[in-house]
């Protein structure tokens, strides 16, 4: 069941109202994804002008700090990159000249020569692919360094949708590994917030 009008039967609160697509057992799938859900968005009416995409990739802020400190990222670090704080972590691991610089520059997305600097040039392309349809249709792209999405599945390019009015969240997703019945296979997908996507003003 993905979604619902009323409220839950012993709570008081209505459930959000979602809609998911999945596909299976394919790789490097999250650009048809972005287009597919844009696609969606613009047959139900949805103007994509003035929306936001937010694009990353798991794993990416873990290896820049592995080469910063030469030891396991640091969780709570890694939470100061998620919260764009870049001084604090600058100042904890007492980074100077290019190396502060170049993760000032990856954390507010102010360029990509951070990109060459890190040696991150795969993601860099693959985050670039995933940006494009958006780009095409209208849609303002933004990189983030370490993904908001709190999901732990997800297994590299992750995304996000966001209004332009009340800057909801509208829809997100990623690749990700499924179980199949001959084990995990690479799959990729998206979920749409429709009440969220009603609030933007489509139909």
């Amino acid at each position: 069941e993905v979604a619902r009008r009323e409220a839950a039967r012993l709570r008081g609160v209505r459930e959000f109202m979602q809609l998911g697509f999945e596909s299976f057992n394919v790789e490097n799938e999250a650009a048809a994804t972005v287009e597919l859900l844009l696609g969606l968005l613009k047959e139900v009416g949805l103007p994509l002008e003035g929306l936001a995409l937010t694009v990353s990739h798991t794993g990416l802020g873990e290896e820049i700090l592995g080469l910063l400190t030469e030891e396991a990222p640091d969780p709570e670090l890694l939470e100061m990159l998620a919260a764009k704080d870049a001084d604090g972590v600058t100042s904890l691991l007492g980074l100077r000249g290019e190396a502060a610089f170049y993760l000032r520059q990856a954390v507010f997305d102010e360029g990509s020569d951070w990109v060459r600097f890190f040696g991150q040039e795969h993601a860099w392309q693959r985050l670039q692919g995933a940006a494009a349809p958006a780009r095409a249709q209208g849609v303002a792209v933004r990189f983030e360094l370490v993904p908001r999405s709190s999901a732990h599945y997800y297994r590299g390019v992750v995304f996000s949708l966001w209004g332009s009015r009340g800057k909801g969240l509208l829809a997100s997703g990623g690749e990700y590994r499924a179980q199949g019945k001959l084990g995990l296979v690479p799959a990729v997908g998206a979920t749409v917030a429709l009440d969220q996507v009603l609030a933007e003003g489509a139909w």
